[in-house]
């Protein structure tokens, strides 16, 4: 066995820490002459050069010491990168580690290999300078910063036996997810992994210094043990042997300090750009080229300083670095976790144990969310893992409906948190949802989108194993919110997930009980998806059998049999999407067919958003042929939505017959009655029925005045009421849907 305080031991460390940071320089400027075997000439440098090389050294020097933890600890881990554009330095990691050639069998350790790894680094097509799903041992991608602690908390949740190594800058340190995520230790159990944060002090962000770098040593002990961590500072100036034996040190302290059940944290106080060329070490300068493109002699000096010669052989592979790789199966950039499958959730009976037996469309209410939450405990009873299931949700979840015993995370109120434990857990296999207000989500809709960016590279490499899909369950819903208020009513993470790839989101807006029901069931079993259901916590009339709700599922826009007359060219059609805008179709139905009996009506139920799409669009878009057939190719359309209308007026491009009137959230309603609420937005059946006869008037059909005036007495009506009695008129608070059928005229 080594002896891993050993100077020969650490000698090695340095080789291999110098390998690294020549690689990830070397990679940034050169295309060819990978080893400096000659001097560098405008030929061998990129014709575009682009690169950040001012975080990449002590994120080298970070997984050196790692490679040793994992040696001496017989540690599974993983590292995550939060400082931006660090995907060099994972890409030279996994090139000594010999790493790439398991996913590009041309990047050998070798001069070929060597000059195709330059040449696909920040080139088209290529590797990106962020760490990337196309890079081995990478679970959490750069970009946007303040995420990287909550994905490794996240990822060893139900995993004993891992650690993550999560890796922030100090200005990463400054952002509000960031800050937040300190007190994820708080709810790690005996099932879990560890976590061990190291923040790189360098003083530097883009342009300013850091708030951190400010601090003395003894603020910075106080900061962080007031926070329930252990700081252990290693400063120093320059990256030598004395560095590895002071990391080291550190590294063994917090090891002994994570296995007592304390929390360590590791400040590593060095210059930014650190073996960078000297003048521009511990200055903006280095932040992106410390040496422009076009000084060669600049380069050269700077590049042959490494001494690559003594760090690999002529033919490209790594000198004598082979005792610091840990076993095959533990390296950091490919051991158990890094690329791993989304475990299969069993729903056995779930689905039949948690329905609502209907026995005429309308004729009871109940909780979509309480339902939910049974089938939730079915489901927690046959995953017992904690590894295997997780719901989460901010400290809402009896506000919610859910009433879950095992396999919840519900106190924790921050919305980034939540979606980025739920992120880093599907990483290493996971499956679960993440449960919030509707108007909240949007809060995290940033990190979704980051998160679609990772699925959408993933999908582009066969041997990326495929995730769990990431569920989005939003609730109390914007139609729910007359009391709580404007503040409360939000859809826009519905407009703006509507915008994305449409082969890995998926948007669903179930009515009842059972479509909620079916839905989720079909979705908590997808893969390298986005689903966002949203569904109202509150009672609401049930409409659709469990069959029907399978029927429904599987179309995902449906005429409603039972609210529709059978004729293929209907005088109307009357579209909705969401519970409340479904609610207000079927009684402006009602209210049009006993006024005009000779009306024909066609009800339509969207439940799967984007199947509206056209299919140069969407693959998963209706045809031409069937939209028409369920639309009409010229009969007036009214679409009642759920959340804002230029949401469905972007879904049906190039499609031929559109609404007339599309209906939605319009940024109105303060605290109020819950169908003034409809009212104020225009979704309710009075306007709908005004809309109708709008409509109706381009065609044969009389506008039928009376009716209209009607209409609008009832809207007077409406207000006078609730001003006077702060309720709804009894008429809307006893109303009670009549199924029709196309016999009965």
């Amino acid at each position: 066995m080594p002896d891993y305080n050993d100077d020969t031991y650490f000698e090695q460390m340095q080789n291999f820490f110098n390998a690294a940071n020549f690689l990830a320089a070397a990679m940034t400027y050169l295309k060819d002459n990978p080893l400096l075997q000659s001097p560098i000439t405008a030929d061998d440098v990129k014709p575009l050069v682009s690169g950040h090389f001012g975080t990449i050294p002590a994120q080298n020097l970070i997984y050196t010491q790692v490679n040793r933890l994992i040696n001496k600890y017989h540690q599974q881990t993983l590292v995550l990168q939060g400082p931006g554009h660090g995907g060099a330095a994972l890409l030279a990691n996994a090139y000594l580690n010999n790493d790439l050639v398991k996913v590009d069998p041309k990047l050998t350790q070798s001069l070929a290999g060597l000059t195709r790894l330059y040449r696909k680094f920040a080139h088209p097509f290529g590797y990106a300078s962020h760490p990337e799903p196309a890079i081995p041992g990478a679970i959490h991608p750069g970009g946007e910063l303040g995420y990287v602690l909550m994905h490794g908390f996240g990822a060893v949740l139900g995993h004993k036996r891992l650690l993550t190594v999560c890796i922030i800058g100090d200005g990463e340190a400054e952002t509000g997810p960031l800050q937040a995520s300190w007190q994820l230790n708080r709810i790690l159990t005996d099932q879990d992994g560890k976590v061990l944060p190291i923040i790189n002090i360098n003083g530097l962000t883009m342009e300013n210094q850091s708030f951190l770098a400010q601090q003395s040593d003894a603020q910075l002990k106080a900061y962080f043990q007031s926070l329930n961590y252990e700081p252990l500072i290693v400063t120093a100036q320059q990256a030598d042997i004395t560095l590895q034996k002071d990391l080291a040190t550190a590294f063994d302290q917090a090891m002994t300090a994570l296995h007592a059940g304390n929390w360590p944290v590791i400040l590593l106080k060095t210059p930014k750009g650190m073996t960078g060329p000297k003048p521009v070490v511990g200055t903006i300068a280095s932040h992106q080229l410390p040496v422009a493109p076009d000084d060669l002699a600049g380069l050269n000096q700077w590049l042959t300083s490494y001494r690559p010669d003594q760090l690999f052989t002529a033919d490209g592979q790594p000198k004598q670095l082979t005792a610091l790789l840990p076993p095959e199966d533990y390296h950091v950039t490919d051991n158990l976790y890094t690329n791993r499958k989304g475990l299969a959730v069993k729903v056995q009976d779930a689905l039949e144990t948690s329905q609502c037996v209907i026995t005429q469309p309308g004729a009871q209410k109940a909780s979509n969310m309480a339902a939910l939450s049974t089938y939730f405990n079915k489901i927690s009873q046959q995953n017992p893992k904690r590894d295997q299931f997780l719901l989460l949700s901010p400290d809402e979840s009896h506000s919610n409906q859910i009433a879950l015993k095992d396999h919840v995370i519900d106190n924790v109120l921050s919305e980034h948190l939540d979606e980025g434990l739920l992120e880093g857990f599907l990483q290493t296999g996971g499956s679960g949802l993440f449960v919030s207000y509707e108007a909240f989500l949007p809060i995290v809709s940033s990190m979704i989108a980051q998160h679609l960016k990772w699925l959408t590279q993933a999908s582009r490499h066969a041997w990326y194993k495929d995730l769990n899909a990431l569920n989005l369950i939003g609730t109390a819903t914007v139609w729910e919110q007359y009391k709580n208020g404007f503040t409360h009513q939000n859809p826009e993470l519905l407009n703006t997930l509507a915008a994305k790839n449409a082969e890995l989101v998926r948007l669903y807006l179930p009515v009842d009980v059972n479509t909620t029901l079916v839905t989720i069931n079909s979705l908590i079993k997808t893969h390298q998806k986005v689903n966002y259901v949203i569904t109202p916590k509150q009672s609401t009339p049930q409409w659709f059998t469990l069959t029907e709700s399978q029927a429904l599922m599987a179309k995902g826009i449906e005429i409603v049999q039972w609210a529709s007359d059978d004729t293929e060219n209907p005088d109307l059609v009357l579209a909705a999407a969401g519970g409340a805008p479904f609610t207000e179709v079927l009684a402006a139905s009602m209210i049009l067919r006993q006024a005009l009996p000779n009306l024909t009506i066609r009800v339509i139920l969207v439940l799967d958003l984007l199947r509206l799409q056209h299919p140069r669009i969407n693959p998963r878009g209706l045809t031409d042929n069937l939209y028409n057939k369920l639309f009409t190719i010229d009969r007036p359309i009214i679409f009642n939505f759920h959340g804002y209308p230029a949401t469905v007026q972007g879904l049906l491009s190039y499609r031929r017959n559109t609404p007339e009137f599309i209906n939605g959230y319009q940024e109105e309603g303060s605290v109020t009655t819950l169908f003034d609420l409809r009212v104020q937005n225009g979704i309710d059946r009075f306007n709908i029925v005004k809309e109708a006869l709008l409509a109706l008037s381009n065609t044969a059909q009389p506008l039928a005045p009376e009716l209209f005036k009607q209409m609008n007495h009832k809207l007077e009506a409406h207000i006078q009421y609730i001003l006077e009695n702060g309720e709804d008129l009894p008429e809307i608070q006893n109303w009670q849907f009549t199924p029709f059928f196309s016999n009965e005229k």
